[in-house]
């Protein structure tokens, strides 16, 4: 269960918090950016305080690949539905 929470926990974190290292700040409603602003003052995150665009690049390839594995991984882990790959 511990992974099934990591990757629920992470779905509105990607979404509300750190997406907005790339995406227009009016997207987000004021309880959002304010929470952001703590966590930049509280945690002293540069990165997130003023994202350069390397970070900012790495943010959207998180916001794009990992948002959508991380639905996949919680609906799998909550139907214990379990995925074969082969390498």
């Amino acid at each position: 269960w511990s992974y099934f929470f990591y990757f629920l926990s992470h779905i509105p974190i990607t979404i509300f918090i750190d997406s907005q290292a790339v995406f227009p700040k009016q997207m987000y409603p004021d309880s959002v950016r304010n929470l952001l602003l703590w966590h930049v003052e509280t945690n002293s995150d540069i990165l997130m305080g003023n994202p350069p665009n390397w970070f900012k690049s790495i943010v959207l390839i998180e916001v794009l690949l990992q948002v959508p594995f991380f639905f996949v991984a919680v609906i799998a882990l909550y139907k214990k539905i379990e995925y074969n790959y082969r390498i």
